[in-house]
């Protein structure tokens, strides 16, 4: 008969086994420089996280980050330029700042 110890262990890692199939989370191996591991291990005590959860954490942000990036970046490509008539003479790169009186 199996003692309630070894019961307890097995299901608790049942229910963190289902928990990440069910999240789909994946998991990975990560080679650091010790430093880094140190810097990693007492930011996640202080989050209270485990490194694992902190590392995800911190691949998420960047993550979101990014994709605002690339909105913003999609979303001031899809400016038209301004229609100048076609006579019309540009200005100089000093006119343009106010500098053409000053040469």
């Amino acid at each position: 008969m199996a003692r309630c110890e070894e019961l307890t262990r097995i299901s608790c890692y049942t229910n963190f086994v289902l928990n990440l199939l069910e999240s789909n989370m994946k998991n990975v191996t990560v080679t650091m420089a010790e430093d880094a591991l140190e810097w990693v291990r007492v930011k996640a005590a202080r989050d209270n996280a485990s490194i694992s959860r902190y590392l995800g954490q911190l691949v998420e942000q960047a993550r979101a980050r990014d994709g605002v990036y690339e909105r913003s970046m999609r979303a001031a490509l899809k400016f038209q330029p301004l229609a100048f008539p076609k006579n019309t003479r540009y200005l100089s790169r000093d006119e343009a700042n106010g500098r053409a009186d000053i040469r």
